[in-house]
This record gives structure tokens, sequence and C-alpha cells, in this order.
């Protein structure tokens, strides 16, 4: 059976979004290893005295049940450059331990640690290979109505209508004044500048 993880943002001995996480992992528990007993991430996770200060990335590892947690310092990526990459079969609606099809075309299109790439499938605008994109027009923003994975950051935007979904093509991104990367441990406020 394959593995699949959350990644959880822990600042100040506190865990962010968690009711998405739990929602998330249950649904894929259910959905791929028929278990039907919910688990409340909050109640699973003891987060040490060491980690009470500071902001920190906690991993789940799961199958039908917890496997492991660990918690480290988090350091963000400093991304100065997307990469337009164009596969058609690629798939990651769950979020899978084994990421080799997001890495491979990392490692190929944008192998230095400044890069990352935008994967287009189908004409269409996803994700990039660890996080959401949101783009900014005006005084909107929007994601991409096509994600490979529905990011629980996006969710929550989505849910709190601070985002809002459409269809995106390669032609529409120089229409857009801003791109921003968001994921569990980035939120929309975490402006990334970038040349695509």
């Amino acid at each position: 059976m394959k593995q699949l993880f959350e990644t959880i943002k822990v600042l100040d001995g506190k865990l962010f979004n968690i009711e998405y996480h739990n929602n998330r992992m249950n649904a894929a528990r259910k959905e791929l290893f028929s278990a039907d007993k919910i688990i409340c991430l909050e109640n699973a996770i003891v987060i040490p005295l060491e980690f009470a200060k500071g902001l920190y990335k906690c991993k789940v590892i799961f199958g039908k049940e917890i496997e492991s947690v660990n918690i480290i310092p988090y350091k963000p990526k400093k991304i100065e450059k997307l990469v337009l990459v164009y596969d058609d079969k690629i798939e990651y609606n769950y979020k899978y331990l084994d990421r080799t099809p997001l890495d491979e075309l990392k490692n190929k299109f944008a192998p230095k640690e400044n890069e990352e790439i935008i994967i287009v499938k189908n004409g269409l605008v996803t994700d990039c290979s660890y996080a959401n994109i949101i783009f900014r027009e005006v005084e909107n923003y929007y994601t991409p109505s096509t994600p490979l994975l529905n990011g629980t950051m996006r969710q929550k935007l989505l849910d709190e209508k601070k985002i809002i979904e459409r269809e995106i093509r390669v032609s529409d991104i120089e229409n857009y004044s801003e791109i921003h990367l968001i994921n569990a441990m980035i939120e929309i406020s975490d402006r990334i500048n970038v040349v695509v």
C-alpha cells in the first residue's frame, strides 16, 4: 500500500489549519484504505517543549493509521524563477509520500534551488511541484480550477472567499500582476517575486 503524508505548520507550539488536514487525511484513508475510524491529528501529535517557540514543519506519514510524526525547523525556499513544464499524463490527486513524478519534472526542468516549475496539463495551469499557485489580477486573487492536488491552504482560502477558482491557460499568465505560491507552510501574504 502506498503511504501518504500531511505537512502541518507549527508556530509557537500551535498546529495550523488542523481541521483541513484532518478532513483531507481522513478522506484519503477512507477512499484508499477503507478506514472508517476518524483520526484527529491534534490528539495524535505531541509537540515537544523545545518546539514551543518558532516556526516548524510537522510531517505526518500515514496509511490506514498514522505511522510516524516528525517535527523539524522550517526554512522557506527562496524561489526566483518559475519554469513552465508540460505533462498531460501526470497525476497527484492524493498526497503520496512517493513524489517521483513531481520530483523528476522539478529536477529535469528546474534543478536549481531557487527555481520551481509550473505544471501545465492539457493546456491548463495546475500546480508547482510543492505548492498551489495564486495569480493576482487588480484586487482579486485566482487559483487554477485544475490543481493536481487540492492543498489545505488553497481550500481554506477558497472557503474564506479570499481566492477564486478560474481556468487558467499559459496565455493568461501575462495578464496577472503577481504570482504567489501557497501550501500549508506558505500563506498568500508571503509574496514571491518570480520571473516566468
